[in-house]
């Protein structure tokens, strides 16, 4: 579970994100955040972002989710 803080800190680093938004670009972005890619394919990424294996899925372009 993530405190207030780690909330606001993880929304301020999104904030000022800057990335291609290409899905081979993830894994540099996953690194910089601590998350750990889990399955990965030239179309789509699925990591851990801290909720769990897999908590975290890229597709295409623009398409982020987390559980």
């Amino acid at each position: 579970m993530f405190s207030d803080a780690d909330v606001v800190d993880l929304a301020e680093r999104l904030r000022s994100l800057k990335w291609s938004w290409q899905v081979a670009d993830f894994p540099a972005l996953a690194e910089t955040f601590g998350w750990r890619i889990e399955m990965s394919d030239p179309s789509w990424v699925m990591f851990d972002s801290g909720l769990g294996m897999t908590s975290g899925k890229v597709w295409g372009t623009i398409m982020l989710r987390t559980r």
